[in-house]
């Protein structure tokens, strides 16, 4: 029933976005070399990209994170939902 409704379809569709609004050579602050660098090595440790997802800045909200928005959707639907991995890709990765 989760999966179906339209609250967590619009909440997988939303993610989708900020998962590739993330891109850490795209946006203005972490234009530095270092930073980008660190970035990429956080996450490629499995459960620390999660982590740092989770506490981003919402892409449609920068009030409230991720992780906000996340446990609001758990207490409208009831449930518990996890992230349990994702994938970014890009055209112009080198």
């Amino acid at each position: 029933m989760t999966l179906r409704c339209k609250e967590f379809k619009d909440f997988a569709l939303d993610l989708t976005l900020q998962i590739a609004a993330s891109d850490p050579d795209t946006s203005d602050k972490h234009r530095n070399s270092n930073v980008v660098h660190i970035y990429r090595e956080q996450i490629g440790q499995n459960d620390d990209h999660i982590r740092l997802l989770l506490e981003q800045a919402w892409i449609k909200n920068q009030d409230t994170t991720v992780k906000d928005v996340l446990m609001s959707l758990e207490i409208l639907l009831k449930t518990t939902i996890r992230i349990v991995r994702f994938t970014r890709y890009s055209v112009n990765d080198t």
